[in-house]
């Protein structure tokens, strides 16, 4: 695996995109780290209950969630743009 290929997953979609909303979520978590907003602020607007998550808190859900999307994706198209898939 070279630089170029780790390059273009980190760029290409849909890593950028979970990329993107991990950016978001970390920094949610440092609001929360300096106290401007607390870790239940999410919580009145969402019921987990239907995806067997109704014990956690809504905004450590969604971190996890969006976490392991980022990382599932990315090593989804590490090989995929390694085997030259979508090159035309």
């Amino acid at each position: 695996m070279t630089m170029p290929v780790l390059v273009q997953v980190a760029v290409g979609l849909p890593v950028i995109l979970f990329a993107t909303a991990l950016v978001v979520v970390v920094c949610f978590w440092l609001l929360v780290a300096f106290g401007v907003t607390a870790l239940d602020a999410f919580d009145a607007d969402a019921d987990l209950d239907a995806w067997g998550m109704g014990g956690v808190p809504v905004s450590v859900a969604v971190s996890l969630l969006t976490a392991l999307a980022r990382f599932l994706g990315a090593g989804a198209s590490v090989p995929l743009v390694g085997l030259g898939a979508g090159e035309r």
